[in-house]
């Protein structure tokens, strides 16, 4: 197995693909209710899998392109003098897309810190609950699973969020000391599953790839699938044992936290959660609709079909390494053989070889 450029086109390609595929999966209400929304993350996992792993497999069906593949080589490979330093499209481009993923990587780096000093002032002044703490050890005794945590409730908290990775933090705003016990233990308890289901780690990766591939419009679709997903996943780990009285009051308590957030998230602050606030988009009318009707309709997936569905991804996946476009040319139309005095080989930024013979391009060969 080899990495080419064309290969690595291909992962862009179907990664791009998956992620539109499972942006259609997530707006069917009836797959998300039969078929749980981890299956859904499953599917969102092997499209950044296809991505990262983007190697051409022997054998595999080489589809030529003896028009368009062309065209956009010679126009991104073609060589120009800018200043006495041969450039070409190709090079300029990537040397974009370095800066801008090192841009991307220097200002994570910079919010998580930022957010990590965040946390250490508001746990200076924090406001202290004996109910809040009360409701926590009962969640922490019912989970029976013990997880390095602390909470911190403040003012300048804009709604309920997990930060920290080794180490989490539930913030919390001080509205919720106005809260009925009910209310708080719905809560904590949907905080305490993002803890349980590492989302912390899952959008830092995201965040990673999103440095990577900054540049394709698809990957915040992604961002975004995957923060509707994480909150539906504890939705419904939070609520699957309730009955529909429950749920209810479950629902009504996050229509009235969000409610009273409002005013809050416009106001600019010192206190900005960075890393969380580009996962905010979980609080729209559509996104609360959809978690509404995920929360109610939840039923318990059929096994059968989830497996066929399984499968059906694993196949898709498998699938997409079986085809690769790359250009072909027509060998040139003479009588003259190719000899060194009338043929020379450039090497390009992309480990390519582009033949020449008498100054014409007539063929492309992979490194």
């Amino acid at each position: 197995m080899i990495i080419t450029t064309f290969s690595l086109i291909m992962a862009v390609a179907w990664f791009s693909i998956l992620v539109l595929l499972g942006n259609f999966l997530l707006g069917k209400i009836g797959f998300l209710k039969r078929y749980n929304v981890t299956l859904l993350l499953f599917f969102i996992g092997l499209s950044t899998a296809r991505l990262c792993i983007p190697v051409e497999v022997p054998h595999a069906l080489l589809i030529d392109s003896r028009i368009i593949f062309p065209s956009i080589e010679l126009f991104l490979t073609s060589e120009f003098v800018f200043a006495g330093i041969r450039l070409s499209l190709l090079r300029i481009l990537c040397g974009l897309w370095c800066v801008g993923s090192l841009f991307c990587f220097i200002r994570m780096v910079s919010h998580i810190r930022h957010d990590n000093r965040v946390v250490k002032l508001l746990d200076l002044s924090k406001i202290e609950s004996d109910m809040v703490s009360s409701v926590m050890e009962q969640i922490l005794m019912d989970s029976k699973t013990r997880r390095q945590y602390k909470i911190v409730i403040s003012p300048h908290v804009p709604a309920p969020m997990v930060t920290g990775f080794f180490h989490s933090t539930i913030l919390l705003p001080q509205m919720v000391l106005g809260l009925s016990e009910k209310k708080i233990h719905n809560i904590l308890l949907h905080e305490w599953h993002h803890i349980l289901s590492y989302d912390s780690w899952i959008k830092l990766s995201l965040d990673l790839l999103l440095c990577g591939i900054w540049w394709n419009p698809i990957i915040y679709l992604m961002r975004k699938n995957v923060t509707q997903a994480l909150e539906m996943r504890c939705d419904i780990a939070v609520t699957k044992s309730m009955d529909t009285k429950s749920k209810a009051s479950y629902l009504r308590t996050m229509m009235e936290v969000l409610d009273s957030l409002t005013p809050v998230k416009k106001a600019s602050s010192p206190y900005n959660i960075f890393v969380n606030s580009k996962y905010a988009d979980s609080a729209t009318a559509l996104s609360l609709r959809q978690r509404f009707l995920v929360v109610i309709n939840f039923c318990k997936p059929n096994i059968k079909k989830t497996i066929a569905y399984i499968s059906a991804m694993l196949v898709l996946f498998a699938l997409s390494y079986t085809v690769i476009f790359q250009p072909a040319y027509t060998a040139p139309k003479q009588n003259d053989e190719i000899t060194t005095e009338n043929s020379y080989l450039v090497l390009t930024a992309d480990d390519q070889y582009l033949l020449y013979v008498n100054d014409e391009h007539v063929q492309t060969f992979i490194k």
